[in-house]
C-alpha cells in the first residue's frame, strides 16, 4: 500500500491512478476489494475505521445514537455516591453502532460494558467490542459508579 500511496502522490506528474489501480488489482496480497472501498466494505481494517468514524461524528457534535433509546436504574446509593445501570436498546430496523451521552451529577469512579470519555456532566458512553453493534430490536447494559 504504501507504494500505492506513492503514486497517489505523483498524480500531480501525470501519473495515471486508474493504470496503477489496474496493477494493484493483480497483486494478489491486495486484490480488488480495498481499493474502491465505501460503505459496507470489509476487511482487517473495518473495525478500526468504525472505530474512528464513531470518534469522528462524536467530536463534530453528534450525540446519542438516532433509533437508541435507554432506562436508567440505580442499583445503589451512599452518602458520598451511586451505581447505575443503563439499558441501551436499538429500537431501528437496522443494527447500529451505538453511542449515549448520559449526564451525570458527580464524578465517574468507574465503570463497565462500555468504553467511556470523560467523568462528569455530560459523559459519552460507546460500546465495547462485545457490544458495540446492536440488531434491531436487541438491548445491552452498561454501568457506572460515581462519587457525589
Amino acid at each position: 500500500m504504501s507504494e500505492l500511496n506513492g503514486r497517489i502522490g505523483g498524480v500531480t506528474q501525470g501519473y495515471d491512478l486508474h493504470a496503477g489501480w489496474n496493477g494493484e488489482r493483480l497483486d494478489g496480497r491486495i486484490g480488488g476489494k480495498f481499493l474502491n472501498a465505501g460503505p459496507g466494505y470489509g476487511g482487517s481494517c473495518f473495525p478500526k475505521d468504525t472505530i474512528a468514524l464513531v470518534r469522528t461524528a462524536r467530536d463534530a457534535g453528534a450525540r446519542t445514537t438516532p433509533g437508541v433509546t435507554t432506562a436508567t436504574t440505580r442499583d445503589s446509593t451512599w452518602d458520598t455516591g451511586f451505581c447505575e445501570r443503563v439499558a441501551v436498546t436499538n429500537t431501528t430496523a437496522a443494527p447500529v453502532v451505538w453511542t449515549v451521552v448520559h449526564r451525570i451529577e458527580g464524578r465517574v469512579t468507574t465503570s463497565w460494558n462500555s468504553e467511556r470519555e470523560g467523568d462528569g456532566g455530560d459523559v459519552v458512553f460507546r460500546g465495547a467490542m462485545w457490544n458495540r453493534t446492536l440488531a434491531p430490536g436487541e438491548r445491552t447494559e452498561l454501568g457506572f459508579c460515581a462519587a457525589r
